[in-house]
């Protein structure tokens, strides 16, 4: 879940964005309704978990994923047998 606070109450939103699932690997977001609703806001103080949802809607917060991969093992040499 990503979410964002503002203390002024302002924020951007298209209605029905989650009526189907949205993908964009290694991320994928359900539709509305599948495992609970998607799009989710809450109305209160820093820190309030957003449960609520309406009309599906995206509220276009931007979020920057990082995948951290870990370093390759380095190559072992094999032994070759010489005939």
């Amino acid at each position: 879940m990503a979410s964002y606070h503002s203390s002024a109450g302002h924020y951007s939103e298209d209605d029905h964005y989650f009526s189907t699932s949205v993908d964009n690997p290694p991320l994928h977001a359900l539709a509305d309704g599948v495992a609970g609703g998607n799009g989710v806001y809450a109305y209160g103080a820093a820190g309030t978990f957003p449960n609520q949802t309406y009309n599906a809607a995206n509220y276009w917060v931007d979020a920057v994923l990082v995948i951290n991969t870990p370093p390759a093992l380095p190559c072992k040499p094999t032994a070759r047998s010489q005939n």
